[in-house]
């Protein structure tokens, strides 16, 4: 009511010209919109009636007739005119504006459903031409069915499936060779582009990157996925790494240092370290499971939890590092190579401030 009585009190205060203009606005759309699925559900009826008639009387009515096959043929012309009204100039724009991103990113799932259409439209085809064999209009349209069904699985599922393996190449270059060009810089802006192409790059389930030389201090990286990764004197100090995955990744004077280095339940197993350094890290429940652990530094890191089954160390520090009660009765059961952490360094018990009954347990080298 409201639309109406707006443009009745601009029909009568305003001029023609300036009238159409307003109708020509989006106004009027959904107006339109009605008006246009109307005539399409009236066009799709009279298309199934003519289906169904077809398929129900057509090879029984028509086969013996030369008058009435024409006249089949201008029902199968009529047929496919409605068709092409419905879905061209009806039906087929309605439907990209609906699902446009649902075609952009299933395009090969959109192909599959043409092709069991084509399929089942060409089984029922097969069908009719056993007993239509010399109907020469059904002879015809099997052949053409064919070729419909396997251009479909040709140019529409295989090409497609082509074209999304070139187009995920084409976008995981772009994002590396973005992270290349910020790579020496040290700025927040880096730091902020180089994350995101990270995530991008993680949902295309690429991990295996070369962060060398690259500086994501003090920025969120939670539940980023860096395994087989490499650094390369990359910084990572005071940035949250929740949850993140490292395992199989080679670092070679790597920072992770600082208080608000948070590396909770991070997992680093099979990694390679070399003169890294984890100084004041937050490393609690983190998994170092046959890890290669070489002149690492842990000082006054937080220990608690962490897990060195099988982990190969060779020169370590872990003076200051909080540990948990029981770290000395873990370390036989852990089986570390080629360093006993026992033997350097004994835990001293502390009290924590204002809580008497409560402890906190560090490490200190054994004089």
């Amino acid at each position: 009511m409201r639309d109406n009585y707006y443009f009745e009190r601009v029909r009568r205060n305003a001029g023609v010209e300036e009238f159409c203009e307003i109708i020509k606005t989006k106004k009027m759309k959904p107006l339109f919109d009605t008006t246009r699925k109307k005539i399409g559900i009236i066009l799709l009826t009279l298309t199934l009636i003519s289906d169904i008639t077809f398929l129900l009387k057509g090879d029984k009515v028509f086969s013996n007739n030369s008058n009435q096959t024409q006249v089949l043929y201008y029902i199968i012309g009529f047929n496919l005119t409605l068709q092409t009204l419905i879905f061209v100039h009806i039906a087929f724009p309605s439907f990209i504006q609906e699902n446009k991103n649902w075609l952009k990113e299933n395009k090969v799932s959109f192909f599959i459903y043409s092709a069991l259409v084509a399929g089942c439209f060409l089984l029922f085809i097969d069908y009719k031409s056993k007993n239509l064999e010399s109907y020469e209009f059904w002879n015809n349209v099997l052949v053409e069915a064919h070729g419909m069904f396997f251009d479909i699985i040709l140019f529409g599922i295989i090409l497609t499936i082509y074209e999304r393996f070139n187009d995920r190449y084409n976008e995981i270059r772009r994002l590396s060779d973005e992270i290349d060009d910020f790579r020496y810089w040290k700025s927040d802006e880096a730091k902020f582009r180089i994350r995101g192409n990270l995530y991008r790059l993680n949902k295309a389930r690429v991990t295996n990157l070369d962060l060398a030389f690259i500086d994501l201090s003090k920025i969120e990286l939670r539940k980023i996925n860096l395994s087989k990764a490499t650094c390369c004197e990359t910084d990572f100090s005071n940035s949250n790494m929740e949850n993140s995955e490292f395992s199989n990744i080679e670092c070679s004077l790597t920072k992770f240092n600082g208080k608000d280095t948070c590396l909770l339940n991070a997992n680093f197993k099979n990694s390679t370290f070399q003169n890294t350094e984890f100084i004041e890290a937050y490393l609690v429940n983190a998994d170092f499971t046959e890890a290669h652990l070489s002149n690492i530094n842990f000082g006054k890191a937080n220990l608690r939890g962490v897990n060195f089954q099988n982990v190969y160390l060779y020169k370590p520090n872990f003076e200051g590092a909080e540990v948990s009660s029981d770290f000395f009765e873990k370390n036989p059961l852990w089986n570390i190579n080629g360093y006993s952490i026992r033997e350097d360094y004994r835990i001293v018990k502390i009290p924590e401030s204002g809580q008497a009954d409560n402890f906190r347990y560090f490490l200190k080298k054994a004089t």
